[in-house]
């Protein structure tokens, strides 16, 4: 279970605001289910190095190297997020690895606040923005975390009128993986 801020976002949970930066004086608990075996994954990992601090198996961890995230970590019990009251950073993004087939989750999972996307052709090129990455480009106001799209202000609500397009390379061969989509 989460409970504060953070998002869970199927094997993965999410800092406050991830991508954008999370706020001071915010605490979060990840409660890892009993039996866990799984190593944790850090797609992203940027706090305020010695202050903001992601504690996990009580040790913490906190900065932007990849030495200070808990990657090849197997956490036990709960994992804790803290920041402090002065300077944000971008925040951070921890992966279980995947689960066998008929494995249980490491952690309990829960539905995201999210909505089916509005009617209509509505067009808002405001904060609209062009990226490449993973043989796609995203204009408009959705956000890009390393090789996911996220709708915007996802996991909270978009707001109405909000059009994103994402076009994919015509030479790609992955799948398309949706963790969350309601």
């Amino acid at each position: 279970t989460v409970t504060g801020p953070c998002h869970q976002v199927e094997n993965c949970i999410l800092s406050p605001n991830f991508p954008q930066q999370y706020s001071s004086r915010q605490t979060c608990e990840i409660t890892v289910a009993a039996g866990n075996t799984r190593q944790l994954y850090t797609p992203s990992f940027a706090t305020e190095s010695r202050h903001d601090w992601l504690k996990v198996n009580n040790q913490k961890y906190s900065g932007s190297r990849s030495s200070s995230s808990p990657a090849g970590i197997t956490p036990t019990g709960t994992i804790t997020w803290s920041s402090d009251s002065s300077l944000n950073a971008a925040g951070w993004q921890i992966c279980l690895e995947q689960a066998e087939e008929g494995e249980e989750p490491p952690v309990s999972t829960s539905t995201s606040d999210v909505h089916d996307a509005p009617s209509g052709d509505g067009d808002s090129s405001e904060g609209s923005v062009t990226e490449a990455y993973a043989g796609w480009t995203v204009d408009g106001p959705c956000q890009q975390v390393e090789n996911c799209i996220l709708s915007p202000n996802f996991p909270e609500t978009y707001s109405a009128r909000t059009k994103c397009e994402i076009t994919v390379a015509a030479d790609n061969t992955r799948p398309l993986y949706t963790p969350s989509f309601a």
